[in-house]
């Protein structure tokens, strides 16, 4: 079961990364595509990782009522709660 405490949000590589870039940087148009292309394939192989990771754990009470485990969490919660987001 998840953790439903509040903690702060975590940093993603992604978001570090654009935080060493100099505040006078001036992003054209593809630049900033990129960055923003960068991100939401980064949340996806978050998603993507939380999803195999519960699978692993065999979650027995989904099993015992033969349900998905997928559908016993929710990996875009999980990605929102973590980076805040």
């Amino acid at each position: 079961m998840m953790n439903k405490t509040k903690h702060m949000a975590q940093q993603t590589a992604v978001d570090w990364l654009f935080e060493q870039i100099p505040i006078e940087w001036t992003f054209s148009k593809w630049e900033y595509e990129a960055y923003q292309r960068a991100k939401q394939i980064e949340k996806e192989q978050i998603k993507l990782a939380f999803n195999r990771g519960y699978r692993d754990a065999e979650n027995d009470c989904c099993e015992s009522v033969g349900t998905d485990v997928a559908e016993c969490a929710n990996a875009e919660n999980y990605y929102n709660e973590t980076f805040g987001k």
